[in-house]
């Protein structure tokens, strides 16, 4: 099995990649340190360029800009951006060819979809041209995990599209590049795949790990409940999901190695990640412009504008996640924003029937896991505004410890308004993207 987008990727290329990619990580390494305001410049550069080539070549921005009196030129200023009204996967699903550019060949694109983790899977395209310095990117931020240019990395990777069970043997070019690269497929497991997993991460002493992190963890507890010590990497990633504490603190143990949380969409890669610090996610700036939809600087909507795919461009993408820049500078020197660690799916939150707060699901999650006795897989969905219904795996009579401190721990949190209903499953299943659902909201 091999990973399907990297291919595509390489294959875009030919024998060029690896100078490619290269060429853009070391050009990275030196912008991540430039002065604040010269990436401003320098992004609004790049945001007044791709507006002209959208309004020019597609036909959707040509009428959304025309019909909000809007030109490419007005855009003076990154808050100018403000004016253009958001892009939304609704937008994607239904106009998605007036957003693909007229100045590229089908031979210089690919399709690709969004996985339907937020309940909308979305299709999209992309320059094979930007995927070089979209691998940059994962390349840069592997860096600041210790990662080095030619060390191995261990993909724990859950969806099954990029997963192919093609068995035609693979070009040189791919034979050369995953030579030091294994993925294994993570979005089904079970005793036996798991032993698996094992023995082929003992032979593979992977340097570096990147993994979606419901995934891992099942992983992690199934080598501590049978007492196999793993390789331990220099650091591990993780993607695709939010990260909770709990997590963290399982994988830093179970693997005696520092983990990094990173901020991964289908739709534009690898957009921030921790430094070694671990104090936010450094937004790519170099690539992608990030806004807050947020009126007293909090948590909100993400609005998305990448800066290198020109074939679709997303301006103002509404990515249906939220989170909130994080003030300050970091020690680490870096002049790069950073988001606050908590980034979330829209649907991940529950609504308090208090006083509508909207609570993060890494919240819930870290008090139930974190603060109490363990319980076993969970998913909490709040199908109405009083009630949750959290599905458990493994029996009742195993889980009376966590049983109680789950009711408690909803009390406290919802002040005694929220009923709660558990109900004991054999199985939760991943999502048809490979990710795990922690929190469902099934209310508006």
């Amino acid at each position: 099995m091999m990973l399907n987008a990297y291919n595509k990727w390489m294959l875009a290329y030919g024998s060029g990649w690896d100078s490619v990619v290269h060429k853009h990580y070391h050009s990275l390494l030196k912008t991540q340190f430039a002065a604040h305001a010269t990436i401003q410049e320098q992004k609004l550069d790049k945001i007044k360029n791709l507006l002209r080539h959208a309004y020019e070549s597609t036909v959707f921005y040509k009428e959304r800009l025309n019909q909000t009196g809007i030109k490419p030129r007005d855009i003076k200023s990154l808050d100018d951006l403000k004016k253009i009204p958001p892009l939304t996967r609704e937008d994607l699903n239904s106009q998605l060819q007036a957003l693909i550019s007229d100045r590229y060949s089908k031979d210089q694109i690919h399709y690709d979809k969004t996985g339907g983790s937020t309940g909308l899977s979305t299709q999209f395209v992309r320059s094979n041209e930007c995927l070089a310095i979209k691998k940059a990117t994962e390349f840069r931020f592997n860096s600041w995990a210790g990662w080095k240019p030619g060390e191995r990395i261990l993909y724990y990777w859950s969806p099954i599209q990029d997963f192919s069970s093609n068995n035609k043997k693979p070009n040189e070019i791919i034979q050369k590049y995953f030579r030091k690269r294994l993925a294994l497929y993570a979005g089904k497991l079970n005793p036996e795949i798991l032993a698996q997993h094992a023995e082929k991460w003992k032979k593979f002493q992977p340097h570096l790990v990147r993994a979606f992190p419901s995934s891992l963890q099942m992983f992690a507890e199934y080598l501590n409940e049978n007492n196999i010590s793993p390789y331990s990497p220099k650091a591990i990633i993780t993607v695709g999901e939010t990260l909770n504490q709990f997590q963290r603190a399982l994988f830093e143990k179970t693997f005696r190695c520092k983990v990094f949380n990173c901020y991964v969409s289908r739709e534009c890669g690898n957009m921030a990640s921790e430094c070694n610090e671990h104090d936010g996610l450094h937004v790519a700036e170099e690539l992608i412009h990030i806004e807050v939809e947020t009126e007293n600087d909090d948590v909100g909507n993400l609005l998305i504008t990448d800066l290198s795919n020109f074939a679709m461009p997303l301006i103002r993408y509404r990515i249906q996640d939220m989170s909130k820049i994080k003030l300050g500078k970091c020690s680490c020197g870096r002049t790069l924003i950073k988001l606050n660690l908590e980034s979330a799916r829209l649907s991940d939150y529950i609504v308090s029937p208090v006083d509508n707060t909207k609570i993060g699901g890494v919240t819930i999650i870290h008090y139930l896991l974190a603060e109490g006795p363990r319980v076993g897989r969970f998913q909490i969905i709040q199908d109405k505004k009083n009630h949750l219904l959290i599905k458990m795996s493994g029996s009742k009579s195993d889980n009376q410890k966590g049983i109680a401190h789950i009711h408690r721990t909803i009390d406290t949190l919802f002040e005694g308004k929220m009923l709660t209903d558990i109900e004991f499953v054999e199985h939760i299943p991943f999502l048809k993207s490979g990710k795990y659902q922690f929190i469902r909201r099934e209310i508006p």
